[in-house]
C-alpha cells in the first residue's frame, strides 16, 4: 500500500506521497453500513490451493523479520528491534549501496536478504542485497509469459514505476508494478511465476502494497476506471493462480491492506473511498463494511484491540460490529503517512511535519509537537522509540507515551527518503532516492 504504500508511498505507500498538502482537515462525514455486503466471485477456485505443500512462516519468524511494507500485520511496529541514539555519515552507517534502478518501494527484510524493487518505462525488476555487507546479491527482471511486457502507465513523478513493496514469506520474494506485472522469485532471484493483471488504472499511479495470509498473495487493486473495476485478488504464492476475487465498490486509492486478528477471528482490513471494509483472508468474504470515509485514500490503517484506525480527512476508529466510529480526530491529520500505535497512544505525522498523539481509546489529543522537514515515510516505532524519518533524510526519534520527548537524530546524505524504514534486530534498514543504507552496530 510506497509505502506511496504508497505504504511510500505505499512505497504504499499510500498514496503515501504523491498528493501531499492536497487535502485539509475535513468535518468528518455521516457513517452507514452498507446493507448488501459484495460476495467473492462464483468463479473462484476453493480457498487452499492443491499444489501447496510447503509449511507458512511461523508467528516468531514474521516478528523477528521486516516481511511486507510496515512490517509483520502493517502496524508500523518492531517491538524486539533496538536502534542507536544517533547516526551521521561519519559514525553509525554500517554501509550505503548504491541503487541501480529507480524505484520508492520500501525495503522488506527476511534474515540476510534485503528486498526492494524498482522499474524502467522498458522493465521491471526485483533487487536483493545482503544485509550484512550491502553488495547487490542479484537484480532479476520480470518476464510475464509471452515475453512482452504490458506498457508503462503515466505516472506521477515522485510515485515512479515502482511503488508497491514487495513481500516475502522467506520461501520467495513478491512484487506487484503500475503495469499490472505480478511476479514471484526464490531467494536466488530465479522467477518462479509471472502474469498480468493490469491495466491499473490510477490518477497517481498504482502503490497499494501486497499481504500474505498462508499461501494466498492478496492485492488490493482500486482503480480508477470502471473495467476492469476495482477487487481484491488472491493469488497462490506457489504457481500465481487465482485462488479467488471479490469485486470493491471503490475508487482509486493507495491504501495497502493489513492482516490482522480481531474478535479472535483473522481479518483483512481495507480502505478505499468511502468504505473500510473487513474480509475473511481465506476465501476473500466480505465480514462487514463502513461507509466512514471520502477524498483520497493514502495513509493505510491499523488495528489496535479490536478497533480499526482509519485515515481520510479526518482520523477514525471503528469497531466492525457498529456503524457509527468509536472516535473520530480532525486536527490536521496525514494525507500520506500512516499512523502507528503503541497499544496505548496512537501516533500521526502530516506531510508538514506536524506530530499529534491522541489516546487510543478515546482519540483524545495528548500533545503536538512540529518537526522541520516534508514528510513522506510512516513512522514506526521501535522498541519504545518512535521514528520518523524526513524527505531530506533526517531521522527524529521521541520517546513513546503521553510527552513529547527527542532522544536523539539521525542523518543520511539523501534527499529523497519517501519509503518508510525497516528495523530489524540492531540494524536500520533506509532506503533513499540513490542508495539503500544500513543503521546500526555491528
Amino acid at each position: 500500500m510506497l509505502n506511496l504504500h504508497p505504504h511510500p508511498l505505499h512505497s504504499h505507500t499510500m498514496y503515501r506521497h504523491i498528493i501531499s498538502g492536497i487535502f485539509g482537515c475535513i468535518v468528518f462525514s455521516a457513517v452507514s453500513i452498507a446493507q448488501q455486503p459484495a460476495q467473492p466471485s462464483k468463479s473462484a477456485t476453493p480457498s487452499v490451493s492443491a499444489t501447496t505443500t510447503e509449511s507458512f512462516p511461523t508467528a516468531e519468524e514474521l516478528k523477528k523479520n521486516w516481511p511486507s511494507f510496515r512490517g509483520a500485520n502493517g502496524s508500523g511496529v518492531a517491538s524486539t528491534a533496538t536502534l542507536p541514539t544517533a547516526w551521521n555519515a561519519k559514525a553509525g552507517i554500517l554501509w550505503k549501496t548504491p541503487i541501480p534502478v529507480e524505484g520508492v518501494s520500501s525495503p522488506v527484510v527476511w534474515e540476510k536478504n534485503v528486498f526492494i524493487t524498482g522499474a524502467t518505462p522498458e522493465e521491471s525488476r526485483v533487487l536483493c542485497y545482503d544485509a550484512e555487507t550491502g553488495a547487490l546479491r542479484w537484480s532479476s527482471v520480470v518476464t510475464v509469459p509471452g515475453g512482452k511486457r504490458p506498457p508503462a502507465p503515466e505516472v506521477n513523478e515522485s510515485t515512479t514505476l515502482a511503488a508497491p513493496t514487495p513481500v516475502t514469506d522467506g520461501r520467495r520474494v513478491y512484487a506487484v508494478f503500475p503495469t499490472g506485472e505480478v511476479a514471484a522469485f526464490d531467494l536466488t532471484g530465479k522467477q518462479i511465476w509471472a502474469r498480468n493483471i493490469g491495466p491499473l488504472g490510477n490518477s497517481y499511479g498504482f502503490a497499494a502494497s501486497p499481504t500474505l495470509h498462508q499461501n494466498r498473495l492478496i492485492l488490493q487493486l482500486d482503480l480508477d476506471s470502471s473495467e476492469p473495476k476495482s477487487q481484491m485478488l488472491a493469488l497462490d504464492t506457489l504457481t500465481g493462480k487465482e485462488l479467488w476475487k471479490t469485486p470493491r465498490p471503490t475508487s482509486g486509492t493507495w491504501a495497502s491492506p493489513v492482516l490482522a486478528e480481531i474478535k479472535s477471528q483473522p481479518q483483512l482490513i481495507t480502505c478505499g473511498n468511502p468504505f473500510v471494509i473487513g474480509y475473511n483472508p481465506a476465501d476473500g468474504k466480505e465480514l462487514w463494511r463502513i461507509k466512514a470515509l471520502e477524498n483520497d485514500v493514502a495513509p493505510s490503517p491499523i488495528v489496535v484491540g479490536n478497533k480499526v484506525i482509519a485515515i481520510a480527512s479526518t482520523a477514525l476508529a471503528l469497531d466492525s460490529g457498529t456503524s457509527t466510529p468509536v472516535w473520530h480526530y480532525d486536527d490536521c491529520v496525514p494525507d500520506v503517512t500512516s499512523p502507528v500505535s503503541d497499544g496505548q497512544y496512537v501516533y500521526l505525522l502530516t506531510t508538514g511535519g506536524d506530530l499529534h498523539c491522541i489516546e487510543a481509546q478515546t482519540g483524545k489529543k495528548v500533545w503536538s509537537h512540529e518537526l522541520e522537514g516534508k514528510f513522506s515515510a510512516s513512522p514506526v516505532i521501535v522498541g519504545k522509540t518512535l521514528l520518523l524519518l524526513s524527505e531530506g533524510g533526517v531521522a527524529y526519534l521521541v520517546e513513546t507515551g503521553g510527552k513529547y520527548k527527542e532522544l536523539g537524530r539521525g542523518e543520511i546524505d539523501d534527499d529523497g527518503c519517501i519509503a518508510s524504514p525497516a528495523p530489524v534486530g540492531k540494524r536500520l534498514y533506509i532506503r533513499g532516492k540513490l542508495n539503500l543504507f544500513c543503521i546500526g552496530s555491528r
